[in-house]
């Protein structure tokens, strides 16, 4: 994947007015604003809930309270966040989570649990859980656009393992692609495992 490398050095000096001499993430205000609730989201996951993947829990009740714990995330007030939730996913993208019967959380939960089954393909899980996220999502009459299904895929596969995933936020990545490589991925049927290319290229 070329990059533009007259864009990239933008990128950089515009990276480089935050962190002067390219130096890490560990200043006081980045930790503040962008990371500690984000720190605090993984760990609540990995905490509560890495558990129960890849094998999911078998009875009906087990995986109502699963698929709680997961929704319980979008709006979990975070102490480095001043007890806000955190605003990855955006309201109006979390608000079928609020309107799934126990049937719905269990189908939920299921789908979470196929996403983060690395045994498949990835692209294959990310199409499948988006396919199943808009059933359930337009079954309690909400909204579901192209940027809602990416954003709470990548949320649950970054919260699973943030070494691993990205959450991506559509327009950034958009533009991005566009500066840096020349055209975007949105869309196209491996988009999830272009952006992870870009992103570690």
């Amino acid at each position: 994947m070329a990059l533009n490398l007259e864009k990239l050095a933008e990128y950089k000096e515009s990276f480089l007015r935050s962190f002067p001499n390219g130096e890490t993430f560990e200043s006081d205000d980045y930790k503040t604003g962008e990371r500690n609730y984000k720190t605090e989201l993984v760990e609540a996951f990995q905490s509560e809930l890495a558990q129960y993947f890849p094998v999911l829990p078998r009875t009906d009740a087990e995986l109502i309270s699963l698929a709680n714990g997961l929704l319980g995330l979008f709006f979990r007030p975070l102490a480095h966040a001043e007890r806000k939730p955190q605003n990855l996913v955006g309201w109006r993208y979390a608000s079928f989570a609020r309107l799934l019967d126990d049937k719905g959380k269990i189908a939920f939960a299921r789908a979470v649990g196929a996403l983060l089954d690395e045994s498949a393909p990835l692209g294959e899980r990310v199409r499948d859980f988006q396919d199943e996220l808009e059933r359930l999502a337009t079954g309690v009459g909400e909204k579901v656009g192209p940027a809602m299904k990416r954003s709470v895929a990548s949320f649950f596969l970054f919260m699973f393992d943030p070494s691993l995933y990205v959450f991506v936020k559509t327009h950034e990545y958009k533009q991005s692609m566009n500066d840096l490589v020349g055209s975007h991925c949105q869309g196209e049927e491996d988009e999830y495992e272009r952006v992870l290319a870009f992103t570690n290229n």
